[in-house]
């Protein structure tokens, strides 16, 4: 049997199976992205670098526009306060990117790995983040950290990000990434890490095969992260729901 999923999914899934299900199932419901206030700002950021690659750079004015766009989408959910701090955080994102005069070699590149269990074979589509040329033309991966402490379940996110991304160039590219780089824009501080792609394939290849299987046999429990407060399906949860 051959067995497909996204990225999208995978997270879906692994963030929360009651709302995987309510998602994908049968009798799914629209379900909007949970949206916090570090997300926002990594996809204004995701959106600088896409420019940066195509040989745009984005001026601060411009970079306000993008900003003050994504926050009038979700009045609800970013205050005044926020939208003014939020804009301090990107401009130190800017002097960041210029000093050190970031290149960017690949955004958003669609990769596919194939994973064999038995007589199935699962497809998961992923896709890449913002890598990097590093100083010495190697590519690096490489996150932006908004956040000074992330709830748990996003930093399993994002470390399961950064494995992803390093198999995926891998698969690509047939070339290992240098390690990834995480600048903590709070801090003005960068942390590496890197990652050795025979286990990391073996990692992210038993996730996908346990996240396939358990999707394939309607494991649905909900699994209670910080988000829940705010999730836009907490009616229908059975931890949450009447």
């Amino acid at each position: 049997m051959v067995i497909e999923i996204t990225e999208e999914q995978l997270f879906d899934y692994m963030n929360c199976p009651v709302r995987y299900a309510i998602k994908y199932g049968k009798n799914h419901i629209n379900v909007p992205p949970q949206v916090t206030y570090p997300k926002l700002l990594n996809q204004v950021v995701y959106g600088f670098c896409q420019s940066l690659k195509d040989g745009i750079i984005m001026p601060p004015d411009m970079l306000k526009r993008k900003w003050d766009g994504v926050c009038k989408q979700y009045p609800d959910k970013v205050t005044q306060d926020k939208i003014r701090e939020g804009f301090g955080a990107l401009y130190r994102f800017y002097e960041y990117a210029e000093d050190n005069q970031i290149l960017v070699a690949d955004i958003g590149s669609s990769y596919i790995l194939h994973v064999k269990d038995g007589a199935d074979t699962y497809i998961y589509n992923g896709t890449l983040g913002i890598i990097l040329a590093n100083k010495n033309g190697e590519p690096e991966n490489f996150k932006t950290d908004f956040s000074s402490k992330f709830p748990d379940q996003s930093r399993l996110d994002m470390n399961l990000k950064i494995t992803l991304d390093h198999v995926g160039f891998y698969q690509l590219y047939n070339t290992p990434m240098s390690g990834t780089r995480i600048h903590h824009v709070k801090k003005s501080r960068d942390y590496y890490t890197t990652r050795d792609i025979p286990s990391a394939t073996k990692k992210v290849s038993a996730i996908i095969v346990n996240v396939c299987k358990s999707i394939k046999q309607n494991i649905w429990y909900p699994h209670e992260n910080p988000l829940c407060s705010s999730c836009e399906v907490r009616d229908f949860c059975m931890m949450y729901g009447s």
